[in-house]
């Protein structure tokens, strides 16, 4: 019922068609057995909706739902993010891109219920983002921005620059660098390592490979292989 009450409104008859996008990801990480999440995505004008489902062996499953609302200001964009997950998680998050000229101002806010889930962010959740998009020559444009754990005193944070050569997914390649910063697991040694995911689109395909050292600020470094579709 859950899922019904989420994805209801995106579902709602409208003028346009839906767009969707299938994706396929596997994680494979020292010392654990892989993983393997599939994830549909839908986007009708300024909303997007998804439905998922992430298992490890016998070991963890768990299948989620979301909803996506971008708006549109005189001062910039806001996105509204709402998920609900089986063993009782719900997550809300926002970010705003403010400001109108070739640098802009990001900041994001999100809280959860601290119910078990497992995150396919991998960035913290209970967390501010604080950062800069910034458009480039020939249709570039790169993001630079912190997520910081302000919830639990971690003292987590990680931090990305991201450069996507296109807007478009027609032919695009996407590269995010990121360092992870703060003690592992729940105040653990405290890490400084750097990860790396590469995106390609030629569309309606898409392939991606990330290596994330201390995933989740865990003590296992993961590889995740990625593909899938646009239709």
């Amino acid at each position: 019922m859950w899922v019904l009450a989420i994805l209801a409104p995106a579902l709602a008859c409208g003028a346009e068609p839906i767009d969707w996008k299938l994706t396929y990801t596997h994680h494979r990480t020292e010392d654990e057995r892989d993983g393997i999440d599939l994830n549909l995505r839908g986007s009708r004008d300024a909303r997007v909706f998804w439905l998922g489902h992430y298992w490890r062996a016998n070991e963890f499953q768990q299948s989620r739902a979301g909803l996506e609302q971008s708006l549109s200001y005189d001062w910039g964009k806001l996105l509204l993010s709402a998920q609900a997950a089986t063993r009782g998680f719900v997550g809300l998050a926002s970010q705003a891109e403010i400001g109108s000229g070739g640098v802009r101002l990001l900041a994001g806010f999100g809280r959860t219920n601290l119910k078990p889930y497992y995150n396919l962010n991998f960035d913290p959740n209970d967390a501010v983002t604080l950062g800069l998009a910034v458009d480039l020559p020939a249709g570039m444009h790169a993001s630079f921005f912190a997520v910081h754990d302000d919830r639990l005193d971690t003292g987590q944070t990680v931090l990305h620059a991201v450069l996507r050569t296109s807007e478009g997914p027609a032919q695009r390649w996407t590269v995010d660098a990121f360092q992870r910063r703060g003690p592992s697991g729940d105040g653990g040694e405290r890490v400084r390592r750097t990860g790396l995911g590469i995106t390609y689109d030629r569309a309606p395909y898409f392939a991606r490979i990330v290596f994330d050292p201390n995933a989740n600020f865990s003590g296992h470094d993961m590889w995740r292989l990625g593909f899938g579709g646009r239709f």
